[in-house]
């Protein structure tokens, strides 16, 4: 479902609240639009499964026209705290206030009841903002296009002059996202010393975690178990991860400042424009322009990356998690990816933006919000993703995307060039691109034999 708006969207957030269905969108003309998709989560979940569209000379039944005219979402309210676009925004964590940044440099709060500004801070940057995340109700984070980095207490008066609490200018080019892990795990020791006494350790936290689940089954109300469940705890440390133009990713404690409160990462040689975690964090996966997915350890340190994940044709812009295996990536060639991390795969496409670049996107529960270079949100629902009684082998999302070829079948020269492939005499699947391939890829010697395709070739043919 596409929610119309004013003007081209640059951001947009989710209330925290599982109560509260509402999302809010940052304009370019400077306005936050709050849209209430209720209604939207009232229809059953196959009337919100993205369809496959329709040929050109496909007719709408009166069954589809009423279906279109029924309005699935509810304006709340329309505010603009800046006459300029804004270009970042995010719910406060208690879902009270909405924070955006704009083209004026200027940081502010708007209440999300009543849409008014209720705080503001001008001249927040030197440079133009470009994202902006929440923490908790006494941190807020900031980044501009200069790469500095900024931290704010909500607590403390705003308006013309405010001071950060701190600040950090280690990047040298636009901060493009920014994410905040409570639970990053702590780097594995280096040292050949340090790793045998690690390895003696985590065998003894083991014992004593078979003990303490022992002693739990014996006496289920026995408070034994609180000292030993501290003990086999995973150390983890508390870390803003920050992806930047310049092409290095770094990590800052936010409770410290100077030079040893952060850590950069070597030069990936390409801009990263988005970053995601999965598997509670142990695994990072950061999008890039050249379109390759990184994978990043941080028990292993970020200094650089642990694998790569090609396929991608073109650069991708923003990440979602799906689960401990799985992320949405959204790209500049309109299409909204399902992939598999390790083993990597593609599974699919859920949604497109008709060529235009999916600039954000955003999850929540069984609904992902999108946006591109237009003047809408796309509403997916995730419903056929998440259930696990689906069939596993079934295609995910859409599967019978427009282009070229299924133009020309439009046409009347359909028989003219359907003898123009012979080369695949076999297949009968009107889904299969092998033949795509070969023309795309000039060094695919192999048609002859049958294969089945890698990941770069399966995410050529997307």
């Amino acid at each position: 479902m596409d929610i119309p708006l004013s003007s081209d969207a640059l951001d947009l957030s989710f209330h925290p609240d599982d109560e509260a269905n509402l999302i809010a969108v940052g304009l370019i003309s400077g306005k936050i639009q709050l849209v209430d998709y209720s209604p939207y989560l009232a229809e059953p979940s196959s009337s919100r499964t993205p369809a496959s569209p329709a040929s050109k000379k496909a007719r709408s039944t009166e069954d589809d026209d009423a279906r279109v005219s029924r309005k699935l979402y509810r304006k709340v309210w329309v505010s603009r705290p800046s006459k300029k676009s804004c270009r970042g925004l995010a719910f406060a964590a208690d879902g009270a206030s909405i924070y955006s940044v704009s083209k004026d440099k200027g940081l502010y709060a708007t209440d999300t009841e009543t849409g008014k500004v209720v705080q503001s801070w001008q001249d927040a940057h030197d440079a133009a903002p470009s994202r902006v995340l929440p923490i908790d109700d006494t941190m807020v984070v900031t980044g501009d296009d200069d790469g500095v980095v900024r931290l704010w207490d909500p607590r403390k008066p705003g308006g013309a002059g405010a001071k950060p609490v701190r600040s950090w200018d280690h990047h040298f080019d636009w901060i493009t996202d920014l994410v905040y892990l409570p639970d990053l795990p702590v780097p594995k020791p280096r040292t050949a010393a340090e790793a045998k006494k690690s390895k003696s350790q985590l065998k003894k936290q083991r014992k004593r975690a078979r003990q303490a689940a022992l002693e739990r089954s014996l006496h289920p109300d026995s408070d034994s178990d609180s000292d030993s469940g501290g003990e086999v705890e995973v150390e983890s440390r508390s870390r803003l991860i920050v992806t930047s133009g310049d092409g290095s990713l770094s990590s800052i404690d936010l409770r410290s400042s100077g030079p040893t409160s952060f850590e950069q990462s070597e030069d990936q040689e390409d801009e990263l424009l988005s970053i995601t975690p999965i598997r509670r964090s142990q695994k990072l996966v950061v999008g890039t322009q050249l379109g390759i997915l990184s994978l990043w350890s941080p028990a292993h340190g970020l200094l650089d990356h642990v694998d790569r994940v090609p396929g991608h044709p073109a650069s991708v812009d923003t990440l979602v998690t799906l689960d401990d295996e799985t992320v949405l990536t959204g790209s500049s060639d309109g299409l909204v990816r399902v992939v598999q991390i390790l083993p990597s795969k593609l599974l699919g496409v859920i949604a497109s933006h008709d060529g235009l670049p999916v600039e954000r996107m955003k999850r929540k529960a069984n609904t992902l919000a999108s946006i591109g270079h237009s003047n809408a949100v796309k509403l997916t629902d995730l419903t056929p993703l998440l259930d696990e009684e689906g069939d596993e082998d079934a295609p995910l999302g859409i599967t019978d995307l427009p282009s070229d070829s299924e133009d020309d079948d439009v046409d009347a020269d359909d028989d003219a060039d359907a003898p123009v492939e012979p080369s695949n005499p076999d297949s009968d699947d009107p889904n299969n691109d092998d033949d795509d391939d070969g023309n795309d890829d000039g060094n695919d010697d192999d048609d002859d034999e049958p294969s089945p395709p890698t990941k770069e070739t399966f995410f050529a043919d997307l």
